[in-house]
C-alpha cells in the first residue's frame, strides 16, 4: 500500500505589532488542509534587538520548514529568508498590501529615504518564490511589469468571530442613547501634503457640514495622527460631538462597532490607496456596518452596485460635502439595516479565511511541487 503522503512544513512569520498581522496569519492558517503543517513565529521586538532576534529566529524556522510565508515586506526578514533559502533549500513567499514607495512619499518621507525605500522595494519583488498581494490593482500592476509569481489573496476575516452586535449598555453608558452615531475604525496617520489627520478629517468635515443633526462621532483606534485629529475637533468646535474609544482588542471589535450607525472609511484617492484593501473594510463588513466608502481601491470592486460607494473625484473638501450629503441622507431615510445586511454576505464571498485559506494552501502546494 501506498505510504502516507508526507505534510508540507509551512511557517508563517509576522510581528506581533499591529494585531492585524498576527490575525491574517492565524486566519489564514486556520483552515488549511491535513497536508499542510504549520507553525508560526511572531516577533515581538522592533529595533536592532528585535530585528536580530527576527534575523535569527526565522533562520532557524528557515531550517525546518519547506516554505516561509513573510507577512510584510521588512528588509531584514526577507533578507533572512533568502538565506534560508540558499543554506536550506527552503522556499518563501512575501506578503504585501502597499507599494512601499507611494506610501513613503505620501508619508512624506526625505527624498534620500524615498529613493532607497525604492531600491529595496525592487530587490524584496525579486527575491522571493512567489508575492502575495492584497489588491487585484496591485496584482495587475506586478503582471505588467513582468512579475507572474503573484497571488492575489484580500485581507480576510471569520465570520464565525466577527458578527453584527448591537451594544445598548455601551451606548447608554457613552450618553449616546438619543443620538446617531458616526464613526471611523482607524489608525489615525498625518498627510504632510494635505495637512490633515487621515483618516478623521472625513468624519470632522461630515459632523462640522451637519450642526442640526443628532449627530455623535466615534474614533475607534489610535494612531500618531490621533493628536491632530483632537485639535481639529477642537477649532472646529466639535469636542462635545467626538467620542475617542483609543485601540480595541481584535476580539471586541464587534461589540465597539455596534455603537455605530453609520461607518466611514475613507481612503484618499492617490496611487497608494489605490492597490489596497485594508484590513478594516472587511472588519466592518462582517460586523455589519452602514457603510460609506469612498469609491478608491479595491472597494470599487467589491461594492459595485451596493449603494455604499461615495465617488471621489475632486479634492477633500469636495468630498467633504458629498459626505455630508450621503450621510444626512441616510439619517432622513432612517434604514440603517438596508445596508447593514449586504455586508455579511459580500464577506463570505470575497473575504473569509475559509475562502482564502485555499489559495494558500494552492501557493504552497505549487512552490514545493515546481
Amino acid at each position: 500500500m501506498p505510504g502516507k503522503p508526507q505534510q508540507i512544513r509551512l511557517c508563517f512569520a509576522a510581528l506581533e505589532q499591529p494585531e492585524w498581522l498576527t490575525e491574517r496569519a492565524r486566519g489564514l492558517a486556520r483552515y488549511l488542509g491535513p497536508d499542510i503543517q504549520v507553525s508560526q513565529l511572531f516577533i515581538g521586538t522592533r529595533g536592532l534587538r528585535g530585528s536580530w532576534r527576527g534575523f535569527r529566529s526565522l533562520l532557524q524556522a528557515g531550517r525546518k520548514a519547506e516554505v516561509l510565508y513573510l507577512i510584510s515586506m521588512h528588509p531584514v526578514r526577507v533578507l533572512a529568508a533568502w538565506l534560508a533559502r540558499l543554506l536550506f533549500k527552503s522556499r518563501f513567499v512575501v506578503d504585501t498590501g502597499d507599494l512601499l514607495y507611494e506610501q513613503a512619499k505620501t508619508r512624506g518621507d526625505a527624498r534620500w529615504r524615498c529613493w532607497f525605500t525604492s531600491g529595496w522595494e525592487a530587490i524584496c519583488l525579486r527575491l522571493p518564490d512567489a508575492l502575495v498581494v492584497r489588491g487585484s490593482l496591485h496584482l495587475r500592476l506586478l503582471v505588467e511589469r513582468g512579475f507572474h509569481n503573484v497571488t492575489f489573496i484580500p485581507d480576510g476575516v471569520d465570520p464565525a468571530s466577527l458578527r453584527p452586535m448591537k451594544n445598548r449598555r455601551l451606548r447608554d453608558q457613552l450618553g449616546l442613547k438619543d443620538k446617531i452615531t458616526v464613526g471611523i475604525l482607524a489608525t489615525v496617520g498625518w498627510d504632510p501634503h494635505l495637512r490633515l489627520p487621515s483618516p478623521g478629517w472625513d468624519l470632522v468635515a461630515c459632523l462640522a457640514r451637519l450642526p442640526e443633526l443628532p449627530l455623535h462621532g466615534l474614533v475607534i483606534g489610535d494612531g500618531p495622527g490621533l493628536p491632530q485629529l483632537k485639535e481639529l475637533c477642537r477649532t472646529q468646535g466639535l469636542e462635545d460631538r467626538v467620542t475617542f474609544l483609543g485601540r480595541v482588542p481584535y476580539a471586541e471589535l464587534p461589540a465597539c462597532l455596534g455603537l455605530l450607525d453609520i461607518c466611514l472609511h475613507t481612503a484618499l484617492n492617490n496611487r497608494m490607496s489605490m492597490v489596497r484593501t485594508t484590513g478594516k473594510l472587511p472588519v466592518l463588513l462582517a460586523c455589519g456596518g452602514c457603510l460609506v466608502v469612498s469609491a478608491v481601491g479595491e472597494a470599487t470592486r467589491v461594492l459595485k452596485d451596493t449603494g455604499m460607494l461615495l465617488p471621489f473625484d475632486g479634492t477633500p473638501e469636495e468630498y467633504g460635502k458629498a459626505l455630508a450629503a450621503r450621510v444626512r441622507r441616510l439619517v432622513t431615510e432612517g434604514n440603517f439595516d438596508r445596508y447593514r445586511q449586504r455586508g455579511p454576505e459580500i464577506v463570505r464571498r470575497e473575504f473569509a479565511y475559509q475562502v482564502l485559506s485555499q489559495r494558500v494552501e494552492d501557493l504552497v502546494q505549487r512552490l514545493v511541487n515546481a
